[in-house]
């Protein structure tokens, strides 16, 4: 096979796009929908995230790569060429190859064309730069079997309009038998093998940011299996009369796809994969590997599954799958996974029901009407005799916090303390916090600090719910603590909302001397940000509309080195006050958490009901950015403070996971050893746009759609311009 010859075949086929109007006519209208769809998505959502788009592109391709694959051979055979291109010294392998790789390069044009939108999301926002890239890799391996299967149809024919529909019939094959409704018709001992044929959730492992040898090697089989089918039919005037040749090859054809099979099936049991994500989600944290490497005895973990769970469960199996491999492997023996199927043995569901875990129904699509499908996906871990069980694994984005905190309060001798003082009287508000605290620590409700004789025994002190001051008494107790090497997490209120008027009033915490000791100001004031806010429902008689509230912040991480903010991407906060932070020796400062650019503050004569504000209201304000969480740390002794409470309310963590995640990553920071604090909640939320204004907003919108489309058009004027001219150039003697 001769490399030069392949260079030769592709450099032509990449040009063959360029020197007529259709390639650019296939590259503008991709931009434009592209773009527009993202910027539709990203601000109704007010996320900046990629995943809108790339969920949509195998579906465009399903249009696109029969398109630009059927010029490969289809045309070549109507316009009679493709004699004249046997006729030179190159062989069939070598001419498949160029005109993969030529389309190849073009696809990799059309994706690099839509290279401003994730530049705006880089400038614009903090995203995880590792996500971005496997998602255009996740693109560019599924547009390369999509094409691979174009090219082959085009050899089966010499009509563009029959290798159209015949390469985008077996992609959209590919594309369905991932879909519920076809899992559900196929034997149950067979669901599981057609779900991993699938292309989009092999599309989804990568794009998400782990690249997984398991998924290569099935794209690369793809690919490899139809390009070697396009050579075996352009081969077939040659080997008709060469069995040798014609044996050789299906001898090659069956080699390509027993070994992916092959392959694929020993990868099951040894994955092995690349993060690439900036915070290393699929990769076990600090915590984890020391948890795990000093195991006192062994913990037995039962993983439930059924084989035909629906498509959208099927990666969080195969991903619960790998995590337990992971521990099991970095256990060294003191990690034992049992795999039950409860659908197909009676012992495993029997014991499925004694330790908890019962079917849950999953809503599909089967036979034109919705159908419910009963089916398990949960685990227990026994260690001696202490169990904790998952009854049903929702997400896997959280799944090493939860096994790594039961493992850890399972074999603990003794779990930590952590003192909890609060005026708010509905501890059912923020169950969803306290059920999660409890994995881990010792709650006691600190009730009788007003006394001189009070002490604190205890790891750490959280304060929060606060509706009045704290007394005198109490906080010298609480500043007594601090100062003999406690540590403090204080979620600050000091303003009470009258919701029914609109009204606020402030009052003092009490323990403003303690922070000012540690170079920490509470502003009296309450925290406004134009840009990056929340948006809440209003009734309107029989009408129900959406408004973005100010008041109701998106805060992002200030620093994202600071642990509890790793992989935090933006925190809700309700209300909150913000903080100065001046320099006290011997007292190390973090910000925390800060608004966007936008953001200002009120301290007297305001309202903050909804409907009462205009951009009056916020007219004479200074707009900057406003720090709304702070940490110090002097000597053993930790303090961080918070300008809200109520984020951590049921209400506000069941909206937005980030606010659940960074209170408990707080929490593990002050009360918790580095181990601990290590074992972070890893999220896929996306982060959030930081634009300076709505107009700014709408710039930066419709310069990403109409720009790589202007520049694209002018080039084509002017590339295709200067070819006609010089094609009726005449040469004078």
């Amino acid at each position: 096979m001769n490399k030069k010859h392949i260079f030769t075949i592709t450099k032509k086929e990449f040009l063959s796009f360029f020197n007529n109007p259709t390639g650019f006519l296939l590259i503008i209208p991709f931009i434009l929908i592209i773009s527009i769809l993202y910027f539709q998505t990203a601000f109704l959502y007010g996320e900046a995230s990629l995943r809108s788009i790339f969920d949509l592109l195998p579906f465009f391709l399903l249009f696109l790569a029969p398109t630009i694959a059927m010029r490969t051979f289809a045309q070549e055979q109507k316009n009679k060429t493709l004699e004249l291109l046997y006729s030179q010294p190159v062989n069939e392998a070598e001419i498949v190859l160029g005109k993969f790789f030529g389309s190849m390069a073009f696809y990799l044009v059309l994706l690099l064309s839509t290279i401003l939108l994730p530049l705006t999301t880089i400038i614009y926002a903090q995203p995880d730069l590792g996500v971005i890239i496997s998602q255009y890799l996740g693109a560019l391996f599924v547009g390369g079997a999509f094409l691979a299967i174009g090219i082959a149809a085009a050899t089966l024919t010499s009509s563009q309009v029959a290798s159209f529909l015949l390469g985008a019939a077996i992609s959209f094959g590919f594309i369905l038998l991932g879909m519920d409704f076809v899992l559900m018709a196929i034997p149950q001992f067979l669901s599981s093998f057609i779900s991993e044929l699938a292309i989009i959730p092999h599309m989804n492992n990568i794009s998400r940011g782990a690249l997984d040898l398991r998924d290569l090697l099935y794209f690369l089989t793809i690919i490899g299996t139809f390009l070697m089918l396009s050579i075996i039919k352009l081969s077939y005037r040659k080997t008709i009369e060469d069995k040798q040749a014609k044996q050789r090859q299906d001898i090659a054809l069956i080699l390509i796809i027993g070994i992916g099979i092959v392959l694929n099936i020993l990868m099951q049991n040894y994955p092995l994969r690349l993060d690439l994500t900036t915070n290393r989600l699929f990769t076990l944290s600090k915590g984890t590997k020391q948890t795990l490497q000093n195991l006192p005895d062994v913990i037995n973990i039962n993983l439930y599954n059924s084989e035909n769970v629906p498509g959208q469960f099927q990666a969080n199996v195969k991903t619960t799958k790998d995590l337990l491999k992971d521990y099991e492997s970095l256990a060294k023996g003191k990690i034992k996974v049992n795999y039950r199927n409860p659908d197909t043995n009676e012992d495993d569901k029997k014991l499925a029901n004694e330790e908890g875990i019962q079917p849950v129904q999953f809503n599909t699509v089967a036979n034109n009407s919705f159908a419910v499908q009963n089916g398990y996906f949960g685990l227990s871990l026994q260690y001696s005799d202490k169990k904790e069980v998952i009854p049903f694994i929702q997400s896997t984005e959280n799944l090493e916090y939860q096994l790594t905190r039961y493992i850890r309060k399972m074999t603990a001798k003794e779990k930590t303390k952590l003192a909890v003082l609060t005026q708010n009287q509905d501890k059912e508000s923020i169950q969803l916090f306290n059920n999660n605290l409890e994995t881990q620590y010792q709650l006691e409700d600190v009730t009788e600090l007003d006394s001189t004789e009070a002490k604190l025994d205890t790891s750490a002190l959280l304060i929060y719910g606060m509706q009045n001051s704290i007394g005198a008494t109490a906080s010298a107790n609480i500043a007594n603590y601090v100062n003999n090497g406690g540590d403090l997490l204080f979620l600050v209120e000091n303003h009470n909302i009258n919701t029914q008027y609109g009204t606020v009033s402030n009052f003092q915490t009490g323990l403003e001397d303690l922070m000012d000791k540690y170079g920490i100001k509470i502003n009296q004031d309450l925290v406004y940000d134009l840009q990056m806010n929340e948006t809440i429902t209003l009734n309107g008689g029989t009408l129900q509309y959406m408004i973005p509230y100010p008041f109701w912040i998106k805060s992002i991480p200030a620093d994202k080195n600071f642990s509890p903010t790793a992989g935090i991407n933006s925190v809700s906060l309700i209300w909150s006050n913000s903080f100065d932070l001046e320099t006290v020796e011997g007292v190390t400062h973090t910000k925390v958490l800060t608004t966007g650019q936008n953001a200002g503050s009120k301290t007297q004569n305001y309202n903050i009901l909804p409907n009462k504000l205009t951009e009056e209201t916020f007219a004479n304000d200074e707009l900057k950015p406003r720090t709304v969480a702070v940490a110090a740390q002097k000597n053993s002794s930790k303090i961080l403070a918070v300008g809200d409470s109520e984020f951590i309310f049921d209400q506000f963590t069941n909206n937005d996971p980030n606010n659940l995640n960074f209170a408990l990553n707080i929490i593990d920071w002050v009360a918790g050893d580095d181990n601990i604090a290590s074992i972070s909640r890893k999220s896929g939320m996306n982060p959030v746009f930081q634009f300076s204004s709505a107009n700014m907003a709408q710039i930066v919108k419709w310069v990403n759609i109409l720009l790589p489309s202007i520049l694209v058009t002018a080039f084509a004027v002017f590339y295709l311009g200067k070819r006609k001219s010089l094609a009726q150039r005449k040469y004078q003697e």
